[in-house]
């Protein structure tokens, strides 16, 4: 068991947050405004560079084979952060939406090759892209997978590093919202279980509302929101400390929040 001393502020405390939004609304640009050097794990087939353009405090992590090496190398680093040895100030996983289809590909795939070897022939087509008889058990496991990745991550910000992870967002989604209420929108998270505990892993929780304006003056940085403004709907999200308050519009620009918080 771990004891922490307790703090007068945030101090040199790490934040983790998620943040998500419908496509081209800043998601992944956002990994420009961390102040400090970034870890930058990719979760999506594309590649983020073409986004984030040539940033020298940015480093890309990509290409994982499966749950097993995404834990492995996060586990690496955890072991570097409890040693000291740590060079980043900041996590960033992108396209967590997309990561959730990729492990649930793996167990229909698992589903596949075990009804190959049970019945001894190949099976129709449409057993190829569905769990079948594994069916609540293949949903248990995507929900601990996530739940696995996200324990994983919220572990990096006891050690001072900021963590941020992206998904995108879902109307209506079949999952409620923090205290039970209905939500019109939230991240784009499969199955009930997973998305019902997100408060538990995330100090922040923001749903970007407004995509970055572009003019002749310049480009407007997209709009966060962590609590709820009604001209936007019902949506997920969440707040902490002198955040709450203040936190229903502003610039996404995680230096200025995290500076905010920490004031």
């Amino acid at each position: 068991m771990r004891t922490f001393r307790a703090v007068d502020s945030m101090g040199n405390l790490g934040i983790c947050a998620l943040k998500y939004g419908p496509p081209n609304y800043g998601k992944t640009h956002g990994a420009n405004t961390l102040a400090g050097k970034t870890r930058f794990i990719n979760f999506e087939s594309k590649d983020p560079r073409n986004v984030i353009g040539g940033n020298p405090n940015i480093t890309v992590y990509d290409d994982f084979s499966g749950f097993d090496e995404i834990m492995d190398t996060m586990n690496g680093w955890i072991e570097e952060a409890r040693k000291g040895s740590v060079d980043y100030n900041n996590l960033f996983l992108d396209g967590t939406s997309f990561q959730m289809s990729k492990f649930k590909m793996d167990f229909e795939d698992s589903h596949w090759f075990k009804k190959l070897e049970k019945d001894k022939k190949k099976p129709f087509l449409f057993d190829r892209f569905g769990l079948g008889d594994d069916a609540l058990q293949g949903w248990g496991a995507l929900a601990s997978a996530m739940k696995r990745v996200c324990d994983m991550a919220n572990k990096f910000s006891k050690f001072g590093i900021n963590v941020i992870m992206t998904a995108w967002e879902q109307e209506n989604p079949k999952y409620s919202g923090i205290g039970g209420e209905i939500i019109d929108y939230g991240p784009a998270f499969q199955g009930r279980e997973f998305p019902g505990l997100l408060a538990g892993y995330f100090d922040l929780i923001g749903r970007v509302v407004i995509g970055p304006k572009f003019s002749d003056s310049g480009v407007e940085r997209p709009t966060i929101s962590f609590v709820q403004d009604s001209e936007f709907g019902r949506y997920l999200c969440r707040a902490t400390g002198k955040l709450t308050p203040h936190g229903a519009r502003v610039p996404l620009d995680w230096s200025q929040i995290f500076d905010f918080l920490r004031g």
